[in-house]
């Protein structure tokens, strides 16, 4: 019987307006920040978080969650700044990447010299599962690790695009379809 007030629930929540989804969802996704006791900062007027985890011993990188266009989406930033001298083998590694992966992408900005990877998830989906928001969060950050890894690769030790993507299914032990 405890399920019939979760339905009843969810199916009001379903009949409600577009805004009152991206309502919903942005309370949910500060109660999970708060609660979480992540390092983050709140912008009520963009509905986005902003939050620095360590993701090995001398990194940290800052991602961003924000509910707008009917989605909540993802962004790891990967590379906060890099050579622009590099930026052809950057985007081989993220054609590699995203030719992989079967949810998210990876981009490079070259003009703004920077290097994201990014997931959207269906509000709606959020509204329905209760656990997708962290689910995905946690999805989102593993995998965020693994690309600032491979981009740090290139970066840092010069190493070829397709060696790194090959060296990273190996660490893995993966087939070519690396994320959920």
């Amino acid at each position: 019987m405890k399920l019939l007030p979760y339905y009843l629930e969810l199916f009001y929540n379903l009949c409600r307006d577009h805004k009152r989804f991206t309502d919903i969802i942005w309370e949910r996704l500060k109660k999970y920040h708060l609660d979480g006791k992540f390092n983050s900062g709140f912008y009520e007027v963009e509905k986005r978080v902003e939050s620095y985890f360590n993701v090995s011993e001398n990194v940290v990188l800052r991602f961003f969650y924000e509910v707008a266009e009917g989605k909540l989406k993802y962004r790891g930033r990967v590379l906060e700044t890099f050579d622009s001298e590099l930026t052809t083998e950057l985007f081989v590694l993220a054609t590699h990447f995203n030719n992989l992966l079967r949810k998210g992408k990876v981009i490079v900005d070259p003009e703004n010299l920077y290097v994201d990877y990014v997931l959207e998830t269906d509000l709606a989906m959020v509204i329905i599962y209760p656990g997708e928001l962290h689910r995905e969060t946690e999805n989102h950050f593993k995998f965020t690790k693994d690309v600032q890894w491979a981009f740090g690769q290139l970066v840092l030790e010069g190493e070829e695009p397709a060696i790194i993507i090959a060296d990273l299914l190996k660490k893995h032990g993966e087939s070519p379809s690396t994320n959920e």
